[in-house]
């Protein structure tokens, strides 16, 4: 071996993480979804020791303007102080969004923001994985010298957590510090009464049917459920002509010859969310007959008439609510917006779709069937090769 070669430079590998300074999104530029539009804008003034963050005034669900974190936005005020730098996208009929107006040229830009977990999850995987010992503030070190760019040590921590998962001691060991800190409370304030006590993953299932555009001519159906890291786990899917109780039951008797998916379905501690349409509702008691079935807050919501956002807040509220007394207080505040609104919700059983009147399987968050929506729309006709035969 000679000795020129020890000198020769490694190749570049796949691993390496992209450069933070790559081109700025302009104009005519397309994202696939709001999650890739959010990362995209997050990203894009990263290596400037700023982000984009949106503008709560101008924008809604089919327009989205962000600004830079120098910017300074005050409710109630059209005009916007600070700096000016900005990005307006807006969604087209093809479900995507585009970049229709950029500013890129800071200017009184006193201020900045700290990147989160997702904008970095890729240099910070890169890192993680080459040393997996790597402490959190060895990671800001390394995150810092590399790309030029300041994580917090908690921010760090988690993009830590994301890569290598989280121990079952590390678990236990938060249980205890939580328990601890409880303890203290009840001490310092005499008559607290506290509890802490981890039940594991909860057990809900989110089932729903979607549409399917263009050559396609029928209906995507999907189960899914989430892991004890929040991410979403798919469990069945199938494809049909209409979305009926027919449907809803191929859906569950196919998912059902899994022995392991059987075993999840059919106990009681097994909470079933759908949109309570086309028969899905008539369906679960037929395969799942031990499951629980709730329907989902959001159809709920569009079903009662228009609330405006302050009504979706409080209905939303409502629903996560862990007691009667807070959910009827968030429900007269609906009443007083819109009455027909708030008699359709109030007559609707509670055991339907408020969780403190459920079995107690549901964590707050999980009152509608969006992940199912998800995964349809991920699972939808754009990544499909062919139409599918009208026999099938």
């Amino acid at each position: 071996m000679s000795s020129s070669s020890s000198a020769e430079a490694a190749p570049e590998t796949s691993s390496a993480a992209p450069s933070l300074s790559a081109t700025l999104p302009k104009v005519g530029d397309s994202f696939a979804c709001t999650r890739s539009l959010r990362l995209g804008r997050e990203r894009a003034l990263l290596s400037q020791g700023r982000t984009l963050v949106s503008d709560f005034r101008k924008g809604g669900s089919h327009a989205k303007l962000f600004r830079c974190s120098g910017a300074v936005i005050v409710k109630g005020q059209q005009s916007t102080g600070g700096c000016q730098v900005l990005i307006r996208a807006n969604k087209r009929k093809d479900k995507h969004w585009y970049i229709t107006e950029t500013q890129y040229e800071h200017s009184s830009c006193a201020g900045g923001k700290k990147p989160s977990v997702a904008a970095l999850a890729k240099e910070g995987e890169v890192v993680v994985n080459a040393n997996r010992e790597i402490t959190a503030g060895g990671l800001v070190k390394q995150l810092r010298g590399a790309h030029g760019v300041e994580l917090t040590p908690h921010t760090a921590n988690r993009v830590k957590r994301s890569v290598v998962g989280v121990s079952e001691e590390a678990q236990n060991e938060g249980y205890q510090r939580l328990q601890s800190s409880l303890d203290q409370l009840a001490e310092a304030s005499p008559g607290t009464v506290v509890h802490c006590e981890g039940s594991g993953v909860q057990q809900v299932l989110c089932m729903d049917f979607a549409h399917m555009k263009g050559e396609w001519n029928g209906t995507i159906g999907a189960m899914t459920t989430k892991s004890s890291d929040n991410t979403i786990v798919h469990l069945a899917t199938c494809i049909v002509a209409k979305e009926n109780g027919n449907a809803y039951r191929y859906l569950i008797d196919n998912a059902l010859k899994n022995p392991t998916v059987a075993a999840f379905l059919k106990k009681p501690s097994t909470t079933i969310i759908t949109d309570k349409h086309k028969g899905s509702e008539s369906a679960v008691p037929d395969g799942l007959d031990e499951a629980e079935y709730l329907t989902c807050a959001e159809h709920m919501l569009k079903n009662c008439g228009a609330v405006g956002p302050g009504g979706r807040m409080h209905f939303y509220q409502a629903a996560r609510a862990p007691d009667k007394a807070t959910c009827e207080f968030h429900l007269n505040k609906i009443k007083d917006l819109n009455t027909a609104a708030y008699e359709k919700v109030a007559s609707a059983s509670r055991e339907k779709w408020a969780v403190y009147a459920t079995r107690g399987n549901v964590v707050r968050d999980q009152v509608n069937s969006n992940m199912a929506e998800s995964l349809n729309h991920a699972l939808g006709p754009d990544v499909l090769p062919a139409p599918f035969p009208p026999a099938l």
